[in-house]
């Protein structure tokens, strides 16, 4: 094996933009994209190159923050991109446009995006210092994780569905499984909303 490391240059444009790397994905077409705590960036791997997309406040279509967390490749090959602030992105590829969803969140420097899962026509936002959002592509609508749960469930799996989520897995069944940084998950039934908690050890 032959590694390459790619290193940002502050006197090159086409060096990748931040080495500060959050989320790697490959879109339908074989070019790899890259989030950045300062811009995304497309990788030309002939030339070993960069393009990058950052955050322009003339620019009210373009990429709302620099701080870029997660990617997602849908069906259609479009490119989602979320970002500190609050930012969903969607990005078509062909005719390089930017649609931004923005969504309410509490805290924006800890609240960092850790994944963005796709559900057939819904998208999983897991938040980390900020409520879990679900987001209908069709609708363009956005829906709090909390809209899932029984109001029967106690504060205390309220409190452990809520947020803080690395990461999710979607069963056969259609049930929810979190795993957050809190050292314990959570099972959500979503047909009758009920909680569990998962704890490890």
């Amino acid at each position: 094996y032959r590694f390459t490391n790619y290193l940002n240059d502050p006197l090159d444009s086409l060096s990748i933009s931040n080495d500060y790397i959050m989320d790697i994905k490959e879109d339908n077409y074989g070019d790899l994209w890259i989030a950045t705590k300062n811009g995304l960036n497309k990788l030309n791997r002939e030339y070993g190159t960069f393009k990058r997309y950052c955050s322009n406040e003339s620019n009210e279509n373009g990429l709302r923050h620099n701080f870029t967390t997660s990617i997602l490749v849908d069906k259609e090959g479009d490119l989602w991109i979320s970002t500190l602030g609050g930012y969903l992105h969607q990005f078509n590829i062909q005719r390089e446009e930017f649609k931004v969803f923005p969504y309410e969140t509490k805290y924006d420097i800890v609240n960092i995006q850790y994944d963005l899962i796709l559900d057939g026509e819904l998208i999983w936002i897991l938040n980390g210092g900020s409520s879990t959002k679900v987001f209908n592509k069709l609708t363009h609508q956005f829906t709090d994780i909390n809209q899932y749960v029984s109001k029967e469930n106690s504060e205390g799996e309220l409190k452990n569905i809520n947020g803080g989520h690395t990461c999710m897995i979607k069963d056969t069944l259609g049930n929810y499984y979190f795993g957050n940084y809190h050292e314990r998950g959570a099972f959500l039934n979503i047909k009758n909303g009920n909680v569990e908690n998962l704890m490890l050890g």
